[in-house]
């Protein structure tokens, strides 16, 4: 913390040295006077904790440095203006604020299960129910099990496990629509999507729909609708053209 006050200086003044002994050394015997030991665990406990989100934007950063070491060894062009994204951005309800998007984000939060489900009925080509069900049953037992640690100790637990495979799910849902549309990316950069679901779950949503809506304006448009169905364990990259985006 002395280092950081003196922007970065690893040799930082005397009285500055003093300065900051005696601060954290009083606020430490203020926490030890008024809460004893249990607050300084509390306070340590609460500094774990804040590290997630940080952990978080490490991975991001870890991709971006990624990105830029390919971009370094000439594997990917810098210039990205001509490559295919999605039809819609990913903050696309908070960048264009309507009622009808309060409603998809509503739907997405509390139920992200079907707008993720018709993405997967559409990719897959099949009926988006078992999709749906199995999403749903993955999400909400995860809700189910935060409520149920209550009254019984360590479900919580198991409810995060439970969240994870519902996470994965989507995960491996938009690896597939990439693949199946020839989108850039890596599975890495979907799980950090994914991390904000609701927003990812009605991107997916949005993105299949235009792409079914322009083969449906375009019949010479090589888009998904002419490949075989996919198996989420065996993704075939698509041999035909992607459609043109909107």
């Amino acid at each position: 913390m002395d280092s950081l006050a003196a922007n970065g200086n690893p040799d930082p003044p005397i009285i500055q040295r003093i300065f900051w002994a005696l601060t954290e050394g009083a606020c430490a015997t203020a926490l030890l006077k008024v809460g004893g030991k249990a607050a300084l665990d509390t306070i340590q406990t609460v500094s774990v904790a804040a590290g997630l989100p940080y952990a978080v934007l490490v991975t991001a950063m870890c991709v971006s440095l990624w990105r830029a070491l390919k971009e370094e060894n000439g594997d990917v062009t810098p210039d990205r203006s001509t490559d295919r994204k999605f039809n819609v951005f990913l903050f696309d309800i908070l960048l264009f604020p309507s009622l009808n998007n309060f409603k998809r984000f509503l739907t997405a939060l509390l139920a992200p299960w079907l707008p993720a489900g018709r993405a997967a009925g559409k990719v897959y080509r099949k009926k988006p129910w078992s999709y749906m069900v199995i999403m749903a049953v993955l999400f909400y037992g995860w809700v189910i099990l935060q409520v149920t640690e209550i009254f019984a100790n360590g479900l919580a637990y198991v409810g995060w496990v439970v969240l994870c495979g519902f996470l994965t799910y989507v995960i491996g849902l938009r690896s597939v629509i990439r693949e199946e549309c020839g989108l850039p990316g890596s599975i890495i950069a979907d799980g950090l999507t994914v991390m904000f679901y609701p927003f990812a779950v009605d991107q997916l949503d949005k993105h299949m729909l235009i792409e079914q809506q322009q083969k449906k304006d375009d019949p010479n448009c090589t888009g998904i609708e002419n490949k075989h169905a996919v198996d989420i364990r065996a993704v075939q990259s698509p041999n035909n053209t992607a459609c043109t985006k909107l």
